[in-house]
């Protein structure tokens, strides 16, 4: 070693540090059929999976700067938590790679950082947060709230009536299948909504596009404020449509015919206000300069 040149040594301090191995993880504790279930992981990714299980099952891979990871029954609430050393400054190989098998009626509240969530499978309500992760779940769930900043969400129910909250700074929004109301949040991020049945609707958005497909129920009540981005709507209604839409510098157009109208001479804004049918479902629009197409049919 006394003869060995400084490069020569990084490296092999650099080769050590890599092939550092990771920890295995296989818990296992009991739960209720439909218990709650608390996830917590900092980097790395978690896959959650419901099934007809009366147990929580965790299993993965584990980086050397993570301390363990707590599988325990806290009042009731099985919780999976990924510990770090404290009074650290650097979690480099902090990662925590985890597959979670739960009872399928679990309520499950997820909360990462910047790992990945993948979540299958889950019929009780569903609370997903995290930071720059991506999420990607497919859910039965009666409830369900997911947060983030930017990570990208790819979502997908099951056709059923839910409560839907989706908020996200500049992650993109992909959902399949959704029923029931929707509530949307988004700064710059896009979304792209389809849905089987739709009762109610409210969206606030900065810049990001929006695209909504799907049914209007009767008595459906839908809201759109927008600053900069585009609206493309497309539901076919189950009683007619009553319209109300505004834009202070964007241009509205439908594809029954009616098209927006200058709110005055001296600006470039247009309004447009129409009812099809018996106007069973109510659709108010307003944005500074975003684009407006509207169509009664997905």
């Amino acid at each position: 070693m006394k003869n060995m040149t400084p490069a020569i040594l990084l490296v092999l301090a650099s080769g050590a540090v890599a092939a550092a191995p990771s920890i295995r993880v296989d818990k296992t504790i009991a739960a209720q059929p439909d218990g709650a279930v608390r996830i917590v992981n900092v980097a790395g990714s978690i896959a959650v999976s419901g099934n007809a299980t009366k147990e929580v099952h965790v299993t993965g891979m584990i980086g050397k700067s993570v301390e363990r990871v707590d599988v325990v029954n806290e009042g009731g609430t099985i919780v999976v938590r990924v510990v770090l050393p404290k009074g650290r400054g650097s979690y480099s190989d902090a990662d925590a790679n985890l597959t979670i098998h739960v009872p399928e009626g679990s309520r499950l509240e997820t909360s990462t950082v910047s790992a990945d969530q993948d979540v299958q499978g889950i019929r009780g309500a569903a609370q997903l947060s995290t930071v720059s992760g991506d999420v990607d779940a497919n859910l039965a769930s009666p409830e369900v709230q997911i947060k983030t900043v930017s990570g990208d969400l790819n979502l997908t129910g099951n056709g059923k009536p839910a409560k839907w909250r989706v908020t996200t700074v500049s992650g993109d929004v992909v959902l399949a299948r959704g029923a029931g109301s929707l509530e949307l949040s988004t700064v710059s991020g896009d979304a792209q909504l389809t849905l089987d049945s739709l009762t109610a609707f409210r969206a606030r958005t900065t810049s990001g596009d929006l695209q909504l497909r799907g049914r209007l129920l009767k008595g459906a009540d839908l809201s759109h404020e927008s600053v900069s981005g585009d609206l493309n709507l497309a539901m076919g209604t189950e009683a007619g449509l009553t319209v109300e839409a505004e834009s202070f510098s964007g241009e509205i157009r439908t594809c029954f015919g009616v098209q927006g109208k200058p709110v005055s001479d001296y600006s470039p804004g247009e309004k447009l206000s129409t009812r099809l049918g018996e106007g069973g479902a109510s659709l108010r629009i307003k944005t500074l300069s975003g684009d407006v197409n509207i169509c009664d049919r997905p």
